[in-house]
């Protein structure tokens, strides 16, 4: 591909990405606004603070579960946590970070040698770029906010 064609393509999948994740974070927003109220229950005044229910959420160690599942795969601990959604957007932006880096950041690419004004350039077949760098970064990125997302609480 032409390097005007690979950039082109890692444009239009940065984009998609992002797309996908806005459309997702709206989704989640809609589907949390219309939760419907919770029932009032009555509270049990007798039980000791030994015997008291715990509070609504996930206990720590499915929070930490939650959030191994997440460095192992972007998006796992969303999906144990129920969050369906915002872990099909976590593992498909991952995985288009990685597709990019691996299709726009290896390739030929130009290699210029000597002083400004005297450079000889020539091309070099299968070499890595900053795309990749770039595309790598933004999946780690993906997952160190996997990781995050799943150990908060909700």
């Amino acid at each position: 591909m032409t390097r005007a064609l690979r950039f082109l393509v890692g444009v239009v999948v940065g984009a998609a990405a992002l797309a996908v994740l806005a459309s997702g974070v709206e989704a989640q927003h809609l589907a949390e606004v219309q939760q419907e109220w919770p029932v009032w229950e009555m509270p049990n005044l007798i039980a000791t603070s030994a015997e008291a229910p715990e509070e609504a959420g996930d206990s720590p160690n499915e929070r930490a579960f939650a959030g191994i599942a997440s460095a192992l795969l972007p998006g796992a601990g969303q999906f144990y946590r129920g969050e369906r959604l915002k872990g099909a957007l976590m593992l498909s932006a991952a995985a288009a970070s990685v597709v990019y880096a691996l299709t726009a950041g290896i390739g030929e690419d130009e290699v210029c040698l000597g002083p400004t004004g005297q450079q000889v350039c020539q091309t070099a077949p299968h070499q890595i770029n900053s795309r990749f760098w770039i595309g790598l970064g933004t999946a780690g990125a993906v997952q160190v906010w996997s990781i995050l997302d799943a150990l908060s609480e909700r």
